[in-house]
């Protein structure tokens, strides 16, 4: 597997995916520039095999999340995609675990650790980030809000399929908290605030087909959307899903609103902007809820969990940083 088919190497059958899999898998082409990839992106720093490594990562995820047609053979559950997620997913998390330093931070105990986590996310500086606060509302045009959407749905077009994988196996507490959100999610049975289906409207109201989404996302927003979905779809990182989703539930109304200044003032069609708005309106009871009936019951646990929620936070809040230095740089209006 050469540097140029990296992108379309799911095209193949099951029976070839069979055969690449037999004797020593590992002595395979494939396999080897696979995982010279890993060791250039993840370990040595070199930005366009990490593109390229994200970009098989989300078509992995997308065979594991999308109801393929009738009939249509996909490669789920094969040993051949499987071990190329796991080699990935593995320098992945190396990477996150270089970059989101834990160490040095001081985790408190069970009975102060939901406050002290809240003032953590509060406190770090991707909660206040200029992106948001500076220039989307005060300075972004129409052309930069229609690219933050573009780079945005590598989130929140998935944000209810990610909760539906975070609560296979949750406890009872946690599991009817995340149910609350999802509920909210599906538009709380109304077909018309089906929050997936307002995001694309706010998408189709700049004319953003799903091709170009796909094809025009950046290096940073995929490793916001494939953290996203590694942390749902994976049972052994469910206590970081659980601080990932708590930062970014209290990350979004504050961050929403510099939005909708920046969307007003530019004069766009406010019904394009419902997804936003309403997210406005019940982040901040989510946050909430979040914080006392998943993240301080799970604390009480043990340190690990404490721990392991912090990392999660953690991962959003820096992976997030990063994102948004990168949407400053590239803005349309800003080159």
């Amino acid at each position: 597997m050469n540097s140029s088919e990296t992108n379309d190497f799911l095209a193949i059958s099951r029976g070839e995916a069979a055969v690449l899999m037999g004797g020593a898998w590992q002595e395979n082409s494939w396999f080897r520039h696979l995982s010279k990839l890993v060791k250039k992106g993840f370990y040595e720093g070199d930005n366009e095999s990490q593109l390229q490594l994200h970009r098989i990562l989300n078509s992995i995820y997308r065979v594991l999340t999308v109801v393929p047609d009738p009939g249509a053979e996909t490669l789920e559950g094969t040993p051949y995609i499987e071990s190329i997620r796991s080699t990935i997913e593995k320098g992945f998390i190396d990477w996150l675990n270089d970059t989101c330093v834990l160490n040095g931070i001081v985790v408190p105990g069970e009975t102060s650790f939901a406050n002290w986590l809240w003032q953590f996310v509060e406190t770090h500086p991707a909660a206040t980030h200029q992106a948001y606060f500076e220039f989307l509302a005060n300075r972004a045009t129409i052309e930069d809000l229609r690219f933050y959407l573009v780079q945005e749905s590598a989130i929140d077009a998935s944000t209810d399929d990610f909760l539906a994988s975070l609560q296979i196996g949750a406890p009872g507490e946690a599991k009817m908290e995340i149910a609350r959100n999802y509920w909210d999610e599906m538009g709380e049975g109304d077909p018309n605030f089906l929050h997936s289906t307002l995001f694309s409207d706010a998408l189709g109201a700049f004319s953003i087909s799903n091709m170009e989404a796909e094809n025009a996302l950046t290096l940073e927003a995929l490793i916001c959307g494939n953290l996203q979905q590694m942390v749902g779809l994976r049972r052994n990182l469910f206590h970081i899903g659980v601080g990932y989703f708590g930062a970014t539930e209290q990350l979004v109304p504050k961050r929403f609103e510099a939005l909708k200044r920046g969307w007003e003032r530019v004069g766009l069609n406010p019904s394009a902007a419902k997804y936003h708005m309403l997210h406005i309106e019940v982040d901040g009871g989510h946050s909430e809820g979040w914080y006392q009936n998943v993240v301080a019951p799970l604390s009480k646990r043990s340190e690990q969990v404490r721990r392991e929620i912090t990392t999660g936070a953690l991962y959003r809040l820096v992976t997030s940083h990063i994102y948004l230095d990168k949407l400053l740089r590239d803005f349309p209006s800003q080159n």
